[in-house]
């Protein structure tokens, strides 16, 4: 037997409920790690949550949470951490009847004798559920010249100058006061992507340093307009998501021979399309 990614994706949507409002974020089927719990923890520092979050693990990572602060950011925001439990117990009872997210197919399937019902998506996308109290649809586009390979990460429209970069991208090493890349040897340092449609490999540096400058640019009012990346990482999408700032991946080689600086770019999340064109918007 040979189980393809269509045959995943199809299965997931088959589970999956329509996205929007949702009333919890259940993630840890399987337990989740220290490490999983630590990126959790960073995404939603400083955030007040709107709907429940649910967090599932294992005693002895619960406590070493809690001696390392973790677990204290993650019960500010208003999630709760769980130890030693699963799912397809009693516990539950109160969230029957609700619509939730995980990340998880085998969470979904245990909880249909429970009458829940639940989107299926990537743990970032958990996360900035649980943060804003519902789902972001998923659009896949198709752009003249370009065969429909995109994928869009919540909605929105966006405009701005392209600026591209052959190097990955850590946010923490712009200057938040100006947009500038200050990483030295970057191929991007002394230009500002601040308010640009910035385009480049994948993003680097780890979860708390990498959402927090993007969050320190937007502070100031000067994040990008959008991002497009080649591979996309866990952090930097779910800092995207939190922050309103479309991102797009899948972008089939086409894209990227057309593309360079300085061009008018418009990402349209809503229609599914980008457009690329000469010259700077007006």
């Amino acid at each position: 037997m040979v189980i393809t990614r269509a045959d995943l994706d199809r299965t997931r949507e088959q589970l999956s409920r329509q996205p929007g409002r949702i009333d919890f974020v259940m993630l840890g089927c399987p337990h989740l790690t220290l490490a999983q719990i630590q990126t959790v923890a960073a995404l939603v520092q400083g955030k007040t949550l709107r709907a429940e979050l649910w967090l599932n693990t294992s005693a002895h990572t619960r406590l070493l949470a809690e001696r390392m602060g973790i677990l204290q950011i993650i019960e500010q925001a208003g999630g709760r951490v769980v130890k030693d439990s699963c799912v397809d117990q009693p516990i539950w009872g109160h969230l029957a009847g609700k619509v939730g997210v995980t990340d998880s197919p085998k969470c979904v399937y245990y909880t249909t004798r429970r009458s829940m019902g639940f989107v299926i998506r990537s743990g970032s996308e958990c996360v900035a559920a649980a943060i804003k109290g519902e789902t972001a649809r998923r659009v896949r586009a198709a752009r003249r010249g370009v065969s429909p390979a995109i994928k869009f990460l919540g909605g929105g429209v966006a405009e701005g100058v392209s600026v591209v970069s052959a190097d990955d991208l850590c946010f923490y090493l712009c200057d938040p006061a100006t947009g500038t890349v200050i990483e030295d040897d970057h191929v991007l340092q002394g230009r500002s992507v601040a308010g640009k449609v910035v385009i480049f490999p994948s993003g680097k540096g780890s979860s708390v340093v990498q959402t927090d400058g993007l969050y320190q640019s937007a502070r100031y009012g000067n994040a990008p307009r959008a991002v497009i990346v080649e591979r996309p990482d866990t952090v930097l999408v779910a800092s995207c998501i939190i922050l309103d700032i479309p991102l797009v991946d899948r972008v089939e080689p086409g894209f990227y021979d057309l593309i360079a600086d300085g061009m008018r770019v418009v990402v349209n999340a809503d229609a599914g399309q980008i457009s690329v064109s000469e010259g700077s918007p007006g």
